[in-house]
C-alpha cells in the first residue's frame, strides 16, 4: 500500500485489510524496489534477478 497516511491506525488498517506492506510518502526509489523485491520473493521464491524489458 502506497499512501500519505502516516498515522499508526492507518497503517493498521491497511495491514489489517489485506495489504503486505505499508509505504508512507515521500519514500526513496531504492526503499520501494527492496520492499517489492521483498514481498515478491515471499510469493515467488523460485524469482531471479533476471531484468526483463517491455516494449510496444
Amino acid at each position: 500500500m502506497l499512501t500519505a497516511q502516516v498515522q499508526e491506525s492507518d497503517k493498521t488498517a491497511g495491514l489489517e485489510a489485506g495489504a503486505d506492506d505499508y509505504l508512507t510518502k515521500p519514500f526513496s526509489s531504492r526503499e520501494s524496489i527492496a520492499r517489492i523485491k521483498a514481498v515478491l520473493s515471499r510469493h515467488l521464491p523460485e524469482m531471479s534477478d533476471e531484468i526483463i524489458e517491455m516494449r510496444n
